[in-house]
């Protein structure tokens, strides 16, 4: 199985979603000045709840095809961009964007998308959780976290 990017509670720092959730619930708490450092919000990736993922792998273990390959997706490419003023309009707070020269990938890939079709043809799964209730989780995680000192 080749799983696309993973997003929802729970996830670790070094990943666009919960650097951006956790820096926002931190805004939202009063625990940090309303300014986000980003880097190239353009580019457009795949993004998949990780409670979907998990049901995908377990479809896969029941009814997969040994030795074939699936693509884990959502079959959607979503710009950071997006993703930022979801998760800024969840947290209900105003924040400035910097842009910063350190963030910016010299080599990165404009558009990175996949189909989840044969997966859902072998095993009837496809994602359920939409992508803003994933977003809205995992800032409600970073904000529950941040509130109990976490």
């Amino acid at each position: 199985a080749r799983p696309f990017n993973h997003i929802g509670p729970r996830q670790a720092l070094g990943f666009v979603v919960p650097d951006f959730a956790s820096q926002l619930a931190a805004i939202k708490l009063g625990q940090k000045p309303p300014r986000l450092s980003v880097g190239n919000l353009d580019a457009q990736r795949d993004f998949t709840d990780v409670r979907d993922i998990a049901r995908a792998y377990i479809a896969l273990a029941e009814r997969g095809v040994p030795g074939e390959s699936y693509l884990i997706c959502s079959g959607q490419p979503v710009s950071i961009h997006y993703l930022l003023n979801v998760l800024i309009d969840t947290a209900g707070v105003t924040v400035d964007i910097a842009y910063d020269s350190e963030r910016m990938r010299p080599s990165d890939t404009p558009c990175l998308y996949g189909s989840y079709a044969k997966i859902r043809a072998a095993t009837g799964w496809e994602p359920q959780i939409h992508l803003r209730q994933a977003l809205a989780d995992a800032f409600n995680d970073w904000l529950n976290r941040l509130q109990n000192g976490m």
